[in-house]
């Protein structure tokens, strides 16, 4: 290996030790907020909303997980895993739970009714 290779090696270990590092940070930062976000139950409240691949946009899909970062990490793996589009995961005040009700939107009817079939928007819900 010549001296512009190792150089390269050491700032690209240099780099992913810093993104690590941040990475650590945002979790802590996550698990400091979570006491607030549990519910009677000990459970944390997980909304999920986004759009399908038919254009659907949708919110409200709750979620019960364990207040851990492992947890969220399962659950972001598997809604990511399913997703057939963008999705969103946010973390619910016990007191909102109730007013949350699961909503859908077809944003390709929308569009087509509009006269503009050719682009979709993501719109407020």
């Amino acid at each position: 290996m010549n001296n512009k290779m190792k150089k390269l090696c050491k700032k690209f270990a240099k780099d992913i030790s810093y993104y690590r590092i941040d990475s650590f940070a945002e979790k802590q930062a996550f698990v400091d907020k979570l006491p607030k976000y549990i519910c009677e139950d000990g459970l944390v409240r997980v909304n999920e909303s986004g759009m399908d691949c038919d254009c659907v946009q949708y919110t409200g899909q709750l979620h019960s997980i364990q207040p851990s970062v492992m947890a969220w990490q399962r659950l972001w793996d598997s809604v990511g895993e399913w997703a057939e589009g963008p999705f969103h995961l946010s973390l619910v005040l016990p007191a909102d739970v109730p007013a949350i009700k699961y909503k859908a939107h077809d944003r390709a009817l929308e569009a087509f009714e509009d006269g503009h079939p050719h682009s979709v928007h993501m719109g407020a819900m």
